[in-house]
């Protein structure tokens, strides 16, 4: 019997190689800001910004001002108006030629001046008040809301009257910031009246502003 010997051979694989990869940095040259330099760089960006916001705050503020002043001229030159009215009423009522010819302006010629409301009808209260009366409040101003004094509208509101001012305090009426006296003085008693409106009005730091205008009326119905 024949044995058949075999002899099996291994050969052993070389394993394959493994690779790490290599990580490799690179410092950079350039250095990063500094907090002082953070600092200043968020406070000239403040800068940037509250610069035009402030000019606009001025801007506003001046807007506001100027509107008050320009109330404030028509609120004169309406009191002037109504004077010249007044006048020529008395003239074609056929007192124009005597000494009446400013009847009904007898406040304005006081030296604390009157108040001169067009919008106060002869059933409601005068038309021309004293300045110099403790209710009148030197003649303050109100202007017509068409509200109470809680906000809410009141009964019959008269939209004729929105936005107009006025000495009445009743409902509707709100209280302003402007004054308005409005003095008489006769130059020529009988033939030329000197009529100076004087309007104040202002508050906070805009308190105290006023603007006064002055016109001259003449009787046209006296003789030269």
């Amino acid at each position: 019997m024949k044995y058949e010997a075999y002899i099996m051979k291994y050969t052993r694989q070389k394993s394959p190689e493994l690779t790490v990869p290599c990580f490799k940095f690179h410092g950079s040259s350039r250095a990063g800001f500094t907090i002082i330099e953070t600092l200043v760089a968020v406070a000239v960006l403040m800068l940037a910004i509250t610069g035009p916001l402030t000019m606009a705050e001025r801007s506003l503020s001046a807007g506001q001002i100027a509107r008050k002043e320009v109330t404030a001229f028509y609120l004169a030159q309406e009191a002037i108006e109504y004077v010249r009215n007044l006048k020529d009423t008395n003239a074609i009522s056929g007192k124009g030629g005597t000494s009446a010819w400013l009847d009904g302006l007898e406040d304005c010629k006081e030296e604390s001046g009157c108040g001169i409301d067009p919008t106060s009808p002869d059933d409601v209260g005068p038309q021309v008040i004293l300045c110099a009366e403790a209710f009148n409040r030197d003649c303050l101003l109100y202007q017509y809301t068409g509200l109470n004094s809680d906000g809410t509208p009141i009964f019959g509101v008269d939209e004729a009257l929105m936005g107009l001012f006025g000495h009445r305090s009743t409902s509707g009426w709100a209280e302003t910031h402007y004054t308005r006296r409005v003095r008489i003085d006769e130059k020529q008693p009988g033939i030329e009246a000197r009529v100076t409106v004087t309007v104040i009005w202002g508050e906070g730091t805009n308190e105290g502003r006023n603007i006064t205008v002055s016109s001259s009326v003449f009787n046209w119905y006296a003789s030269p």
